[in-house]
């Protein structure tokens, strides 16, 4: 109902301030769900840890990693500003973009420009790729489940890691999405709502992955195994960050007449690729759900034994 309401509410001449409105649900809603599908049948923590890894969520964890994202940005800009240093036609084009940047107003034709500018540079191009599809994912899925880092003294059943790392990433989803879709003009917002509901299912299905893997690996003291289920969740998150950053690049390097009438294999890969990374995240919150509800069935059954 929200989509469909959100979806009139945009057409011209639009209604700004239902549009507002819907959006609050249309963004709410299916991160609610999501949590929620994900974690069925599976006991619940106590009220306390639930609404403390709510909000460590939307707090300290988001903000933590703003500003770890910040610092690796200026350093990784610095870098990039040394290399090109010795290049004054590139470093001229360099200066360019960042007054682009400065004035980009959210419209999506700037978008588009900004993106095919980026584009032009290999090592920008090289650094983009660095910085959204390997460092940023390590970053995010390492502080995300900060509230279970906290209570990992508390002896934490597996499912309550789980549990309490996808009502992390949700809150996580939660303000990114918000803040992205408020800026997205009108024109595309129904677009701008799926795509955002399809990156929290990654957001919560992989924090609820490396919840449940620091939860088990702290419990049977296999503290490498932590190591890896964040590796897996940043590899997933990474992939997925660098298909869409390179479905940007060959949107906006493919005429509009060959993208308008023929779809090219440079466009369509990268979308496939984003198919297979959602499909994977969803195997895996449906694969660990039903684990951990056999699980517990099975030490219920040796109890009762």
């Amino acid at each position: 109902m929200a989509l469909v309401a959100g979806y009139f509410a945009s057409k011209p001449p639009g209604h700004p301030q239902l549009l507002a409105c819907v959006t609050v649900f249309a963004v709410i809603l299916p991160i609610w769900w999501l949590v929620e599908f994900s974690r069925r049948g599976l006991p619940r923590s106590n009220a306390v840890r639930e609404w403390g890894a709510l909000s460590v969520g939307l707090t300290a964890a988001p903000l933590l990693i703003i500003i770890l994202e910040v610092l690796l940005l200026v350093l990784v800009g610095v870098a990039v500003f040394t290399a090109l240093s010795a290049q004054p036609e590139a470093l001229r084009q360099f200066s360019e973009m960042m007054q682009n940047i400065e004035s980009y107003q959210g419209s999506l034709e700037q978008l588009e420009k900004l993106i095919y500018d980026l584009a032009q540079n290999p090592l920008i191009t090289r650094a983009l790729f660095l910085v959204i599809g390997l460092l940023a994912p390590l970053i995010e899925e390492f502080i995300k489940p900060m509230a279970v880092w906290f209570l990992l003294k508390r002896q934490l059943k597996p499912y309550e890691g789980f549990s309490l790392g996808l009502i992390s990433g949700g809150a996580f989803a939660l303000l990114e999405s918000a803040g992205l879709v408020g800026q997205i003009g009108a024109e595309v917002w129904l677009t701008a709502v799926i795509l955002r509901a399809a990156t929290a299912l990654l957001h919560i299905g992989l924090s609820g992955l490396v919840g449940y893997g620091l939860v088990l690996s702290w419990n049977q003291k296999a503290f490498a195994r932590a190591f890896l289920y964040w590796l897996a969740a940043s590899a997933l998150h990474g992939a997925w960050n660098s298909l869409a950053l390179l479905s940007g690049f060959t949107a906006t390097s493919i005429p509009a007449s060959a993208t308008e009438f023929q779809p090219m294999p440079q466009s369509v890969l990268p979308f496939l690729g984003m198919f297979l990374v959602f499909g994977s995240v969803l195997v895996i919150v449906i694969h660990l759900n039903r684990h951990l509800r056999k699980t517990l069935v099975e030490n219920e059954s040796l109890l009762e034994g």
